[in-house]
């Protein structure tokens, strides 16, 4: 599997051990995007992560991710409020991870119907995370 390129070998002073190729791993997941979804609940992921990022800019009245972060450091919040906005930092980056596999889903969805290879059924079987 090593060979493959779906594992990759970690070696300690003790043991080697074996761990999911990263980069195989999230192609994997694009395709399973690829095929449990249509390119319409595809694009309306799209479209519902971006209204949620929105909201978050204007209700901590920033304009990047980057800018919530350095908010962090504000005199002015409460350990609750920066609690809050760093759970909102996670949710932000875990928002962009997904938009960026969901992009590529769609990429690949339209690539494969050029090509005239069909990915799975139109008819979606699975939620979007």
């Amino acid at each position: 599997m090593v060979e493959q390129g779906d594992l990759e070998v970690v070696e300690t002073d003790e043991e080697r051990s074996y761990k999911p190729d990263r980069v195989t791993q999230y192609l994997r997941e694009v395709r399973e995007l690829a095929e449990a979804h249509t390119l319409d609940e595809l694009t309306h992921e799209l479209d519902t992560i971006g209204e949620e990022i929105d909201t978050w800019k204007d209700t901590y009245e920033v304009e990047s991710l980057a800018e919530l972060r350095q908010s962090i450091g504000r005199d002015d919040l409460t350990g609750d409020k920066r609690r809050e906005r760093l759970e909102i930092i996670e949710e932000w980056e875990y928002n962009i991870e997904m938009r960026e596999s969901i992009q590529l889903a769609i990429s690949l969805k339209c690539s494969l119907t050029t090509l005239g290879i069909e990915s799975s059924s139109e008819e979606s079987s699975t939620k979007l995370p």
